[in-house]
């Protein structure tokens, strides 16, 4: 799988999203649906418990949360806790690293791309 990425988009096998992705092993790619967790009043809209079902469309071993080119996705406690219930690992990095740690990764994982701050 072919990535990049830089502030504002991630580019999957050469197609650009200039918005928040969910992408799985196996190339599938879905919009994060933030609106879910709008409810919350903070600067950067959260990933929320509202979204953790969204990560979970595919059987998956482990979660990756790209947090933005500066690691400012906020994550929700309860989000995250209902997530390490689910997968063996969570891992959570600034999206330039969580992309390069799956390109190599040969497990069933789901990865959160956050592509701003």
């Amino acid at each position: 799988m072919e990535l990049k990425t830089d502030f504002g988009w991630v580019e999957v096998n050469g197609k650009r999203f200039d918005y928040d992705i969910i992408l799985y092993y196996d190339g599938s790619i879905y919009k994060r649906e933030k609106e879910k967790s709008k409810v919350f009043k903070e600067i950067h809209t959260p990933f929320s418990i509202y979204e953790v079902e969204d990560l979970f469309k595919k059987d998956v071993e482990v979660v990756y949360i790209g947090t933005g080119q500066r690691g400012a996705l906020p994550i929700k406690e309860d989000a995250l806790n209902e997530i390490k219930k689910r997968v063996k690992e969570v891992i959570i990095d600034i999206t330039p690293k969580i992309l390069e740690k799956i390109k190599i990764d040969k497990r069933k994982w789901v990865a959160l791309i956050h592509v701003t701050c």
